[in-house]
């Protein structure tokens, strides 16, 4: 099983400001976006996608928005650069376009004038470029003669096609009667409460890296981040920068250095409050118990 690609980097306990803190949330954003935790999920969507590599054959990995399938598709890309290229369809992607996004991903020389059609020049390149899988993310972006001509692609040259998207993609392909040609599917949707664990036990681990542990794959902090996520992925790397940001605390007068005139603020842990904050903007309900009356 590969590694997780995140770096241990800490977050210093004594941050000088809150705009200090706004860059260390959003360095911690950008290394939780580009890291990729090992799930059994996961792998076990890469190995799908393995035996269609291998049995030359053409499939869905369709999931809900905030499942990971787009850091999933990269991660899969990255251990055979070679040999797998992905890429991303804007909305609207029309045939043409997503033609020209294959050429660029392959690193092809040849310029392409706008009256130029790419799609010769794709059939003509997936062999002598040796490219065995073609990923399209967020598939269900895809005009309709887009999925026809990566069909024809397929049974011309028999490169393994894997749409990624969302429940939409296979409403799209139904619609114009294309879902039987790409006949196999992958779901992908929230963690087992194990991997959920794991994910956020590895986080905790190889990225926060706190002075205290926030322990956050125990008690109600994992109850809080499970109802707010519904155990997917994508929307927990999307909500951990905020809990951060509302963890931060200001230095007590008896910690903090009286030479220093301006606030000083610390980072010791994500918080329980800072959770069920969340939670409430999440229109989650959290018990407070009764007002004291006193």
């Amino acid at each position: 099983m590969l590694e997780s690609n995140l770096v241990s980097q800490p977050i210093v306990e004594i941050l000088a400001s809150l705009a200090d803190t706004r860059v260390k949330v959003s360095a911690l954003e950008r290394l939780l976006n580009n890291g990729y935790i090992p799930t059994d999920a996961a792998e076990s969507a890469i190995n799908w996608m393995d035996e269609r590599r291998f049995l030359k054959q053409c499939g869905r990995l369709v999931a809900p928005r905030g499942s990971g399938k787009s850091r999933l598709c990269e991660e899969y890309e990255d251990r055979d650069f070679d040999r797998v290229i992905r890429v991303k369809a804007p909305t609207g992607c029309s045939s043409k376009q997503v033609h020209r996004l294959i050429l660029k991903a392959m690193n092809h020389a040849a310029k392409i004038r706008r009256r130029d059609d790419p799609r010769a020049m794709v059939v003509e390149s997936v062999m002598p470029f040796e490219i065995e899988v073609i990923l399209i993310d967020n598939a269900q972006n895809l005009a309709v003669e887009a999925f026809s001509d990566l069909k024809d692609l397929y049974d011309e040259k028999k490169v393994t096609i894997i749409f990624s998207g969302t429940p939409d993609l296979d409403v799209s392909l139904e619609q114009v009667g294309l879902l039987e040609s790409f006949p196999y599917s992958y779901p992908l949707g929230s963690l087992s409460e194990a991997d959920f664990k794991k994910v956020l036990d590895t986080i905790e681990a190889k990225a926060l890296n706190l002075p205290f542990e926030s322990k956050l794959s125990e008690g109600e902090k994992f109850e809080l981040l499970t109802t707010c996520t519904g155990s997917l992925i994508g929307r927990l790397m999307k909500l951990l920068p905020t809990a951060i940001l509302y963890s931060v605390q200001k230095v007590s007068e008896q910690e903090a250095d009286q030479t220093e005139s301006q606030p000083m603020y610390k980072l010791d842990s994500i918080s329980l409050e800072a959770l069920r904050k969340i939670a409430v903007g999440y229109g989650v309900k959290v018990p407070f118990g009764k007002s004291s009356s006193k």
